[in-house]
């Protein structure tokens, strides 16, 4: 069974990366310049990696009792 912690968290995830992918903030910081275009690009990547890692372990929580203590410590 899939915590409600979890759930939220991935949401929230979610939320970040419509938000990270939005073609109207792209427009934005394309305006400003001075790299924030890049510091941009880097933190979408990194919440997709961080996702990744949660969705891994969603998945593990099931057969590993540490990967489940970690979530639900998270």
């Amino acid at each position: 069974m899939v915590a409600v912690g979890e759930i939220l968290l991935n949401a929230l995830f979610q939320v970040l990366f419509d938000r990270l992918a939005s073609p109207d903030l792209f427009s934005f910081v394309r305006q400003l310049g001075g790299g924030v275009d890049s510091e941009l690009k880097k933190w979408e990547k990194k919440l997709r990696m961080i996702q990744a890692v949660l969705r891994d372990a969603e998945e593990k929580q099931l057969t590993d009792e540490a990967v489940k203590m970690w979530l639900d410590d998270l």
